[in-house]
């Protein structure tokens, strides 16, 4: 992850995000960077600056613009997290 924000529209709504690359992509000039939208702030609140992980997305697309939404997260060592907080 390379970064990661958020934008609170105060009484509406908020959107949670971060920034980052596929990591196996070698070109280092080429590497694509993908906004990927998260919908639990439990989640959103573990994902640290800087760290790598394995991101399973699902894409909307709309005319001209596509977003990315986390489906799950998966730590190098294995622990997954996912699923909306109660």
């Amino acid at each position: 992850m390379e970064e990661k924000d958020f934008y609170i529209e105060p009484g509406d709504y908020m959107e949670m995000w971060v920034i980052g690359y596929n990591d196996a992509e070698e070109d280092l000039e080429s590497r694509e960077e993908f906004k990927v939208y998260i919908k639990d702030a439990n989640v959103y609140n573990l994902i640290e600056k800087d760290k790598s992980y394995f991101l399973n997305i699902s894409s909307l697309s709309e005319p001209g613009q596509e977003r990315y939404y986390l489906n799950q997260i998966q730590t190098w060592n294995g622990e997954q997290l996912r699923g909306e907080g109660k």
